[in-house]
């Protein structure tokens, strides 16, 4: 896929400002690329020691600079993420934008005056969600990062003139509020009442499915409607476990999530499908069959019922 040309035919047909277009092409860099989802396994001492091809693949994530005009493998780090929107400012609206890195050179984003890290908390996803974004912050100076206190403000108007939003970003607490009054009208049974919410949780995630299609993504969405969808004491004491398959490079990922709930454990997965990544209820056996076939450094919790 040419990324270039495809963000240059959209910017000649908008009538947006520079900083509309700023702000569109990081928009647009959020829904085109994916996190790295092998980076937080072979980034470690254990991973290092323990994965296969941990130090190679470590190297390449690390190294990697995509091609825009050509991009075949659309997962990014921090990194390799900077470098791309940098690129995408510098070539496309001709505006001057630089990688930074933090003291320890483990962590970059891009400064244009103003500063825009998508990998910090999840941009990557968010976008995809229609949530506003975390890591894009305005200064009110050109030459130096003052945080603008109007950021939100003016992020959210430029999001609408730009397209991305039509009013507001996606609300999910007004979904939950409604279907609060729906648990309540119906008179749920406690035995029944964690099922009930996990099933409006699962019919959510279809409707964000078709935006979710890499696994870090789809991984991230679950996640974050857990903390809606799933009451506290519940979901403190849920545990979620990602196994992998690394016999190639590329690998392929899987969530289980373990659930106690009134004496019982429930197992819950995350698993590749055509469209995407399917949540599904899948058995113990299942769980087990999983842990003992793929690689994970918390597999061993499957174990144990």
């Amino acid at each position: 896929m040419d990324i270039l040309q495809t963000l240059d035919n959209e910017l000649k047909n908008s009538h947006w400002s520079l900083e509309e277009k700023k702000r569109h092409l990081y928009i647009r860099s959020c829904q085109l690329l994916t996190y790295d989802t092998r980076h937080y396994f072979v980034n470690t001492t254990d991973g290092l020691r323990n994965i296969k091809n941990a130090s190679k693949i470590l190297e390449s994530i690390n190294n990697n600079e995509i091609d825009l005009t050509n991009v075949t493998d659309n997962r990014v780090n921090c990194y390799s993420w900077a470098k791309s929107y940098k690129q995408m400012q510098n070539e496309l609206l001709n505006s001057d934008a630089k990688v930074v890195e933090n003291m320890f050179g483990t962590h970059a984003w891009v400064f244009f005056g103003h500063k825009a890290d998508a990998t910090v908390e999840s941009d990557l996803t968010r976008v995809k969600m229609k949530l506003c974004t975390t890591g894009y912050d305005l200064s009110t100076e050109s030459d130096k990062f003052i945080y603008d206190y109007q950021t939100p403000k003016k992020l959210k108007l430029m999001d609408k003139n730009i397209g991305y939003i039509k009013e507001n970003y996606c609300n999910l607490e007004a979904l939950v509020n409604l279907l609060k009054v729906e648990f309540q009208e119906q008179n749920i049974p406690q035995e029944e009442a964690l099922f009930w919410w996990l099933y409006h949780l699962m019919d959510t995630y279809q409707h964000l499915q078709k935006n979710l299609l890499y696994f870090e993504d789809a991984s991230f969405g679950i996640s974050y409607l857990f903390k809606y969808f799933v009451a506290s004491e519940v979901r403190n004491i849920t545990e979620r476990i990602t196994l992998f398959d690394d016999s190639n490079d590329d690998w392929e990922f899987i969530d289980i999530y373990k659930i106690p709930y009134l004496g019982e454990t429930f197992y819950y997965a995350l698993l590749p499908c055509e469209e995407g990544y399917d949540f599904i209820e899948i058995t113990y056996l299942d769980a087990l069959n999983y842990a003992t076939s793929l690689q994970g450094p918390n597999r061993r919790q499957l174990l144990r019922k």
